[in-house]
């Protein structure tokens, strides 16, 4: 039997493929975003090993890419077989520690991560980063690899971790909401 698009059963069906999605998204979307992290923090590394092979167009395509989001000075940057990473090494630092964040965030948990809570983590974690690179911007000195490492980690990793736990309790609320597609009738009115 064909339904009319805005028959009762037509909804009822749209309601049951948007409650299933949701479902689906509020159990995947860790291991998706790991997966999307991994792809971001993995080209990085390839673009030198790729120029080291010859590929210097793909090489040069990486790099291109990572331009946008990263200055790419050679005295700030990792290098492997003599190219530089195609991003330097705070943001090295930062993204491998985001996707650790990640990782993290499924297994070790802040009981009662709040929004005051969360914004706390994450001042106390951007301070090291916003010092070292302040005071390097203002030209007060001259940061160190280790200092753009430390500092561009530790931030990842708590971004990522925080904000992985804050994504998981939204999920969870809105999942659970009397309004979400899961709990609504076949006429699509709670």
């Amino acid at each position: 039997m064909v339904h009319a698009p805005f028959s009762p059963a037509a909804r009822s069906r749209r309601h049951r493929l948007a409650a299933g999605l949701a479902d689906w998204l509020g159990r995947a979307w860790r291991p998706l975003f790991a997966l999307a992290l991994a792809l971001f923090v993995g080209l990085p590394v390839l673009a030198p090993l790729l120029a080291a092979a010859g590929f210097d167009h793909l090489a040069l395509t990486i790099y291109g890419l990572y331009s946008l989001t990263c200055h790419q000075l050679p005295e700030r940057s990792y290098f492997l077989f003599g190219h530089p990473l195609a991003y330097c090494q705070r943001d090295t630092a930062l993204y491998t520690a985001m996707l650790l964040g990640t990782l993290a965030s499924g297994r070790w948990r802040a009981p009662g991560l709040t929004g005051r809570r969360a914004l706390l983590w994450l001042l106390l974690a951007g301070l090291p980063l916003a010092l070292d690179g302040g005071t390097q911007a203002l030209g007060w000195r001259e940061s160190t690899w280790y200092l753009r490492t430390l500092t561009g980690g530790l931030f990842g990793f708590v971004v990522a971790w925080v904000g992985c736990q804050l994504m998981e309790q939204t999920l969870a609320q809105t999942l659970a909401s009397p309004h979400s597609p899961k709990e609504r009738t076949g006429d699509g009115l709670a």
